[in-house]
């Protein structure tokens, strides 16, 4: 099992060498398209979550709601492409996620502002467009989306095992060296442990989406924990039947061998909340 994650500033080639790498140690890319793919093919997610992949979120999109929302299924995605195994993940916060997963290889490509607005206006159909505006608004978009989300520097390279800088080395070049790192970079013990930590959070994220997005049952401040299939649930209700509804749904999971229900009932008008 081979899991990487690439972030990467504008114009560093970090797109064209995850393409690259994928192809070469055929790994499970997750990417923009990838994400698309995903809320295309499940309805229950709402739309507007794609604005906000790797952007700094407008005044309209600010707000704990859509935060929270864009994360659980950013976190569903990461989680299961790593899970299978052998995935490059390309941005999206993939150094903050997996940050404390043993084995997992974190990459950052760097480049100059001069030699990354000139790749960019390279890429551009447009040649008259003002490329140092577009340049700063991608370096922005990038920094304020590490922020708001994650509340984190993509620019501190304790984040990252291996940095490079790609002024003057060729892609190729980058890919044999990210390849090679990824090769000697996972024992056995790391990789169980990985799979372990893996499994625990991606069944935790599938049993959250299920109960807010699937089944929409109101839970204010909702937490799942699960730890070798024991599954916590945390939060509060307006009434008995939706925990017992939430219980059910966890268990519904084949790797779930207990709940433990940490759920209280909260009627705001019996307290005096109107």
């Amino acid at each position: 099992m081979s899991i990487i994650t690439i972030s990467r500033v504008p114009g560093s080639g970090g797109n064209e060498v995850a393409r690259q790498l994928a192809d070469r140690k055929k790994l499970n890319l997750l990417d923009r398209m990838a994400i698309d793919r995903y809320i295309q093919d499940h309805p229950e997610y709402p739309g507007w979550v794609k604005r906000l992949d790797e952007h700094t979120p407008g005044l309209f999109d600010r707000g704990s709601d859509r935060r929270s929302s864009y994360l659980d299924i950013l976190k569903i995605v990461v989680f299961e492409t790593a899970l299978e195994g052998d995935a490059l993940i390309l941005g999206r916060g993939g150094q903050f996620l997996l940050r404390d997963v043993p084995g997992v290889l974190h990459v950052r490509l760097i480049c100059s502002e001069e030699r990354g607005r000139d790749r960019i206006a390279l890429l551009m159909e447009d040649k008259e467009a003002p490329v140092d505006k577009i340049y700063k608004r991608m370096v922005s978009d990038r920094d304020g989306f590490h922020k708001y989300f994650f509340h984190g520097d993509g620019y501190d390279s304790t984040y990252y095992d291996l940095v490079i800088n790609t002024d003057r080395i060729s892609q190729e070049r980058v890919v044999e060296l990210v390849s090679y790192a990824a090769d000697h970079s996972l024992s056995q013990d790391s990789q169980n442990e990985a799979e372990r930590i893996m499994k625990d959070r991606y069944l935790a994220q599938k049993i959250h989406n299920r109960i807010i997005y699937e089944r929409q049952l109101s839970v204010n401040m909702l937490e799942v924990g699960v730890h070798n299939g024991r599954v916590t649930l945390a939060g509060s209700v307006v009434s008995d039947k939706i925990t017992e509804a939430c219980i059910e749904i966890a268990r519904e999971e084949e790797e779930v061998t207990q709940v433990d229900s940490l759920l209280y009932l909260y009627i705001p008008g019996r307290y005096g909340l109107y």
